[in-house]
């Protein structure tokens, strides 16, 4: 059986996002602060790309600006509204 996923997250790009947002100690409270605002909010997702994309304007320190095209960006916003449970 082939498990094409990384790490758990259905590519490197979505892993690296989220790594780096995990283990950031500031983009992890920015993260959390930015949820439990918009997390009712309409339209989340479109929000949860836009703020990720202001907080990593060129990629993480591991990515560039052109590897964020390859974000899963439904498993973004699912690991987001999650930081509010933790």
């Amino acid at each position: 059986m082939n498990d094409n996923t990384y790490n758990g997250w259905s590519n490197w790009a979505t892993w690296n996002l989220v790594l780096w947002t995990d283990n950031d100690e500031g983009a992890y409270r920015r993260a959390r602060r930015f949820v439990s605002w918009a997390g009712e909010l309409a339209g989340f997702n479109q929000k949860c790309r836009i703020f990720m994309r202001e907080m990593w304007p060129d990629g993480t320190p591991d990515m560039t600006h052109d590897d964020m095209r390859d974000v899963n960006w439904d498993e973004v916003e699912k690991y987001m509204l999650e930081l509010v449970e933790a």
